[in-house]
Parts: structure tokens; C-alpha cells; sequence
């Protein structure tokens, strides 16, 4: 995929909602992961932030810092986060917990970190720190979720946003959670306290805004898996400083293979996409987009299993009203349907429109105003 903006690797953060809350030296408040936290039981921001703060933890090195979270307990704690978060560590990795003890911690793993989705890593501490949280990846589009660290240095603050969609082929969840450095390598925690996403990314804000990213659960837990048996790595093996806490990173852009969705309706529409992931032999959605007129929404390498895809959209006038007003006119990459020519009769019809691509890997639809 070519580079087209950076991204701010420092953390996860949230747009609409920031509470900033201090230890104060009170002590940890422990969660029963099989009860209060990861439950079938929704709470309350409060509640998912008194049991969980004490297993998310602020990670400093000499070069910067991050934030992480207890993943399992083994004679001390085990602690997920991203690479970017300790590589360049200068020889120093500390670990410091809601109740202000600060620890030294060892190296167990290190990805790679070329792309987003492998930027994680393991550490370790001699000494337990909080109940492991517990990675689970039934979430929806849509759905609220909230991000605990310590963005800027603002340590143990929560903040609130949505999932906006799905990234399937790069194994992220895009969020509007708002970034800042520090909240890298900290938890995504959905309402039921269960862990949906690490934090990882977010475009340059100079190029955009309210766009952040978090590794896939299914990711993490694996990577948990086959790394948290390792030997202790040595720091030295990672303590070159980073030119920058700025960088350049893999970010879709328009390309010959994806799906497009294009508005020639002539107003405003709000357009949702969905479609089956037989890799992942379930249903997903790309969420609802606002599309101003002549703009189109590009989603690349999503028909790569694919085999149908289906849109809603609706005006401002009849948003939520459940009508499909326009028209549908679909062109692949080298097959042309000259059935969509003019609209169907009826002009409109209920729900979402269903589109069969088949093995098109390109695929474009235009919604029309009725004829």
C-alpha cells in the first residue's frame, strides 16, 4: 500500500469525552474478569474505569513513554503494548502503576512494526501489578468503547468514542477516539469492560480528524499466545532512539483494486456499506459515511472476500427513514452491466441494495437520482 499520511503512533485517545483522574495513592480496585468486567452485563464509564485502571499501566523509557496493559499473571505480569512504545528505549524500560510504584520491566517480544497490526510487544515485571484484562472480539460498528492511559503524560485517563468501522484486511478497527502520544499500547475496552482493541495509530491530524486505529483483538490474543513464554531480550537489542515520534506509515489510498461508492445524487447522503467477510465467515460494516455531493468513499482491497457487498443510503431529508431513493449503477473493473443503465422499477426500494461483484477485485457504484 503506498504512504499517503502520517500517522501518529503515541496513542488512542478520545474525542468526545476525557476524564483525566489521578491516582492519588488510593489503592487498586480489583475486578473479577469472569464477573464485573467482561460480562454479559453493560456498565457504567465509571465502573469499567474503577476495575480496570489497575491493570493498565504508564510505560516509560528513556526516549519516551506509552501505556500498556496486564495480559496474564506468571510470577509477576505480563504486559501487552505496542513496539513503537519500547523500541528506541535507551537502555531503559519502567513500568508505573495506578497506585505510583514504578518497576523495572524486561523485554519478552518485540514485533516487527512495519504495518500497524504488528506493532505490538511484550513486557514483563518480577512483581504483579493487576488482574490480566481479558481480550474478546465481539463488537459491532457503532458500538461505544473507551480508552484508558496516559495521553500526554496525563496519566490514567479515560476518554469515550465509537468503533466507526471495521479494517479487516489490515487486522485494525478504526475509531474516533481522539490520539494523543502516550495512549499508545493502551486497551480499548468496550461497555461490557472487555478488551475490543489495542491502541495503536492515528492520521496526522494536519490531514484529518477523529481518525485513530486499534489492533484487532483476534491479534493481540494471538500474539499473547506464542510470545508470553519467551526468554527475557535483551534492552540493548532496541535502544536506538527513533528520528522521530512522527511517521511515516502504510495508509490505504485510491488504487486499482477496492470498492468505491460514488454520490451524483445531486444533495448530501449519508451512505452505509456492509457486506459478508467469507475469511472471517461472518457479516461486517464499513458504518455510515456522509457524502457531499460529486464526492465518492473509496474502500480499498475489501472485495478481496467479497463476493457481495450491499449499500444503503439516505438523504438529510429522509435519514433514518428506512427508503432508498436512488438508483444504483455499478460498473467492474472490466465488465460493464447494461441493465444499470436506467433505474429499476420501482425507483425505490427498502433496506439495503444488494450487489453481487463476484470475483471483481475492482467495483464502483454510483448513486443516481431516480429517472
Amino acid at each position: 500500500m503506498p504512504t499517503v499520511a502520517r500517522m501518529w503512533r503515541p496513542l488512542l485517545g478520545l474525542a468526545l469525552i476525557s476524564l483525566l483522574v489521578q491516582s492519588c495513592g488510593r489503592s487498586r480496585q480489583a475486578f473479577n474478569p469472569n464477573g464485573d468486567l467482561c460480562g454479559s452485563r453493560q456498565l457504567e464509564a465509571s465502573d469499567i474505569f474503577k476495575r480496570s485502571k489497575g491493570s493498565v499501566v504508564k510505560i516509560e523509557t528513556a526516549t519516551g513513554l506509552g501505556s500498556g496493559f496486564v495480559v496474564k499473571n506468571d510470577n509477576g505480569s505480563i504486559i501487552l503494548t505496542n513496539a513503537h512504545v519500547v523500541k528506541g528505549n535507551g537502555g531503559q524500560l519502567t513500568v508505573k502503576d495506578v497506585r505510583g510504584n514504578t518497576v523495572e520491566a524486561q523485554l519478552l517480544a518485540v514485533g516487527e512494526g512495519e504495518a500497524d497490526s504488528s506493532d505490538l510487544a511484550l513486557i514483563k515485571t518480577d512483581v504483579e501489578i493487576g488482574t490480566p484484562l481479558k481480550l474478546d472480539d465481539e463488537i459491532e460498528t457503532a458500538s461505544t468503547v473507551y480508552a484508558i492511559g496516559s495521553p500526554l503524560g496525563q496519566e490514567w485517563s479515560i476518554s469515550q468514542g465509537i468503533i466507526s468501522r471495521f479494517v479487516t484486511d489490515q487486522g485494525l478497527i478504526q475509531t474516533d477516539i481522539a490520539i494523543n502520544p502516550g495512549n499508545s499500547g493502551g486497551p480499548v475496552l468496550d461497555k461490557r469492560g472487555c478488551v475490543v482493541g489495542v491502541v495503536v495509530s492515528k492520521l496526522d491530524p494536519a490531514q484529518s480528524e477523529g481518525i485513530g486505529f486499534a489492533i484487532e483483538p483476534r491479534i493481540a490474543e494471538r500474539y499473547v499466545k506464542e510470545n508470553a513464554q519467551n526468554q527475557a531480550i535483551a534492552l540493548d537489542q532496541f535502544s536506538e532512539p527513533e528520528e522521530s515520534q512522527v511517521e511515516q506509515v502504510e495508509n490505504p489510498e485510491r488504487s486499482d483494486a477496492g470498492y468505491e461508492v460514488c454520490n451524483q445524487s445531486g444533495e448530501k447522503l449519508s451512505v452505509a456499506i456492509a457486506y459478508f467477510d467469507t475469511s472471517a465467515d461472518s457479516y461486517r460494516s464499513e458504518g455510515w459515511w456522509n457524502l457531499d455531493k460529486e464526492d465518492c468513499q473509496f474502500f480499498p482491497n475489501l472485495l478481496n472476500s467479497v463476493d457481495e457487498v450491499y449499500v444503503f443510503a439516505e438523504s438529510d431529508q429522509t435519514l433514518w427513514s428506512g427508503d432508498f431513493p436512488f438508483c444504483m449503477q455499478e460498473e467492474a473493473f472490466d465488465y460493464t452491466n447494461a441493465n444499470r443503465d436506467r433505474c429499476p422499477d420501482p425507483a425505490y426500494s427498502k433496506g439495503f441494495l444488494k450487489i453481487e461483484v463476484g470475483d471483481a477485485k475492482t467495483w464502483t457504484t454510483n448513486l443516481t437520482p431516480p429517472q
